[in-house]
């Protein structure tokens, strides 16, 4: 279809497919399947309807051609590797009925165009989904009007992820894959999460009970001539869930930068609240050149890991 679109996605590991279907009525039978080549000859395919599965080598098998449900993964192993696709379809065409695919065959029929159009002559190992739509299939193309019975254009959406692994994965992992996709992780974000308040401190998942130190200083890069000061402004910020007690800030510079004053201390830093404390600094007269000088500022809290910012100082002629 001319507006037809396909997104892939590529992570490490795994590839995700969305194809977008928009095309006219008329067309009612279709599949949605991965065709291998000849590099995958001796593996073994298997889906969760069809375990242990059949081999793979371009001669038919007694399941060629014929529709064994709707699976919810498949999985190609061998000593080659490992490939597990978990298909779904997103659609509001009514009375859809997905099935099953599978075709082995060097030599397939000259009509078999959904293969054949992959890339080569052959259907080795190829698997998918099928889907079948009643009567003549309706109109999911958005340039077209709608088609009866439907007052509206029609969407279908295919979805395939496509997970890479080593080789002779078990099937236990392929239906852990099937899982994942139809549990996917949610990230949460709003008022509800993200408290400011001792009542409700922010929460961070599958940690509790903790103080997180977060320090920043400003300005981060700075240039001053030989006898000059200026302020740095340090702040720190509480992430975690627990108040920090005994929080301090303690600066450390090397000669000729110096930074007046020690160590300051803040008491308490309750969870999600920030806090600043200000430092000044001065760079001595001694000749630096254009040696760049750095300041480290360093957070600390009883029972935290100490956190650290630094000021990179850049020294200046007169």
């Amino acid at each position: 279809g001319t507006y037809t679109q396909r997104d892939q996605i590529y992570y490490r590991g795994l590839m995700v497919n969305n194809t977008y279907l928009r095309v006219h009525a008329g067309i009612s039978d279709f599949v949605m399947a991965m065709d291998f080549n000849e590099a995958a000859f001796g593996m073994t395919y298997r889906n969760s309807l069809l375990n242990p599965g059949v081999q793979i080598d371009g001669v038919p098998d007694d399941i060629a051609g014929e529709d064994q449900g709707q699976f919810s993964w498949e999985q190609v192993v061998g000593e080659q590797g490992s490939v597990i696709n978990v298909a779904r379809i997103d659609t509001d065409v009514p009375g859809t009925a997905v099935g099953s695919y599978y075709q082995d065959d060097l030599s397939p029929p000259d009509d078999n165009d959904s293969i054949i159009c992959s890339g080569d002559d052959h259907a080795i190992g190829a698997s998918g989904l099928r889907i079948k739509m009643p009567g003549l299939g309706l109109n999911t193309d958005p340039t077209k009007p709608p088609t009866a019975p439907s007052t509206a254009v029609n969407n279908f959406t295919g979805h395939r992820f496509s997970y890479y692994g080593p080789p002779e994965e078990s099937a236990e992992t392929a239906a852990l894959r099937g899982r994942q996709v139809d549990s996917p992780l949610i990230a949460v974000t709003g008022p509800d999460v993200d408290r400011t308040n001792q009542d409700n401190p922010p929460s961070k998942p599958g940690r509790q009970n903790w103080v997180g130190l977060k320090v920043s200083a400003r300005p981060a890069n700075l240039r001053l001539k030989p006898g000059a000061s200026t302020k740095i402004r340090v702040k720190l910020r509480n992430i975690g869930d627990r108040t920090g007690r005994r929080v301090k800030i303690c600066p450390a510079a090397r000669k000729p930068a110096r930074v007046r004053g020690s160590c300051k201390f803040l008491g308490k830093l309750r969870a999600g609240r920030n806090a600043e404390r200000s430092f000044r600094i001065k760079l001595g007269r001694a000749k630096t050149g254009k040696r760049k000088l750095r300041i480290r500022f360093t957070a600390s809290a009883r029972g935290s890991k100490a956190r650290s910012a630094s000021v990179l100082v850049r020294p200046r002629g007169r």
